[in-house]
């Protein structure tokens, strides 16, 4: 939900508010929908309809059922936590509680009061569970967000780890990576094997067609890896969920279902975060074909039940023995897909 007020300089800077549905994995289908709405406030007392838009969504979007008497002692902890002085132990309705914010902010200077109702609403945000997931966002933070979810890194520049130009062709790269990786091979410090691991991973994604148009259009990064292991194993590392993965899923499999010797497949899901929940009914379907149970959907007190949506991927059936490889950090629709 994006905010525009033309007079209450909090919310020229607290560009819209994003609940975590059901934490990382639900990120990016819940960001989606969140992108299309656009809310404009009124001139008239903004900070009133700033937290009353706030607590609307709080309402309407968080995935557990909250009430109004439970969300209403939120905002008063909150308020007597920073200041607010309340003389009421409790709010009759949002109303009497949007008068008392309204009230107890009038008492602030205009800086003061601007950093009393932001830190009244991220700590109400911050203690719904699970703890610490939602929040006020930043336009700089909308920015991170989104780039996080599509996988870039405007801080990396994977040509300039192989000392090359942007742009650089697949044979500057691969040469470059030779000369460098055999300097570095004989450097044993912890830094020279540091830099190699950049290089190496440089070159995996610079010397790939696909991987490497994907980069210099957008910067995107590649979320799947594989290769082959004693000529019978497919290793296949699933860093992350993000728009592309589906694709770079298919691929990978279209790149090998015409090997007879491959029949065994790892599936590494280690460090895997999630992300991307629409997109795991589509990977199960990969495995499990179409119209089978997937997960259900938890929002309100409801159960919706997803069943995959498309046929088994050419190719996969062959692998007659999985290992799924996960860790501590696997979590999510990795979770999901490991499961």
């Amino acid at each position: 939900m994006k905010f525009r007020t033309p007079r209450f300089p909090v919310a020229k800077f607290l560009l819209f508010l994003i609940i975590f549905a059901l934490g990382v994995g639900f990120g990016y289908k819940y960001y989606e929908g969140i992108q299309s709405k656009q809310v404009v406030i009124s001139e008239k007392n903004n900070s009133k309809a700033f937290v009353s838009e706030i607590y609307d969504k709080i309402k309407e979007n968080y995935w557990n059922n909250i009430s109004d008497a439970e969300l209403l002692d939120l905002f008063k902890l909150s308020m007597d936590r920073n200041g607010g002085n309340l003389s009421v132990t409790k709010f009759e309705n949002k109303d009497k509680f949007l008068e008392s914010l309204d009230k107890t902010a009038a008492n602030f200077k205009d800086e003061q009061k601007n950093k009393f109702i932001v830190t009244v609403i991220s700590q109400v945000l911050a203690s719904l569970s699970p703890a610490g997931r939602s929040g006020l966002y930043t336009q700089k933070n909308e920015e991170q967000l989104k780039n996080t979810v599509s996988n870039i890194n405007p801080d990396k520049d994977l040509y300039k780890d192989l000392g090359l130009a942007k742009g650089a062709s697949e044979e500057a790269v691969k040469q470059n990576f030779e000369q460098k990786s055999e300097e570095l091979k004989k450097d044993r410090s912890p830094e020279a094997q540091e830099k190699l691991k950049k290089l190496t991973y440089a070159k995996e994604v610079l010397s790939s067609k696909d991987k490497k148009e994907k980069y210099d259009q957008k910067g995107i990064e590649p979320t799947i890896f594989t290769k082959t292991m004693d000529s019978w194993i497919l290793y296949l590392q699933f860093k992350k969920f993000s728009p592309t993965s589906l694709e770079e899923f298919q691929k990978a499999f279209e790149q090998y279902k015409e090997d007879p010797q491959l029949k065994a497949l790892i599936l590494d899901l280690r460090g895997n975060i999630g992300g991307a929940i629409d997109q795991t009914a589509y990977l199960l379907g990969f495995f499990l074909g179409k119209g089978q149970y997937a997960f259900d959907f938890y929002h309100k007190g409801e159960y919706l039940p997803f069943k995959t949506p498309n046929d088994k991927l050419p190719g996969v059936s062959k692998y007659k023995q999985v290992i799924v490889l996960i860790d501590q950090n696997s979590q999510s629709s990795a979770e999901m897909l490991a499961a």
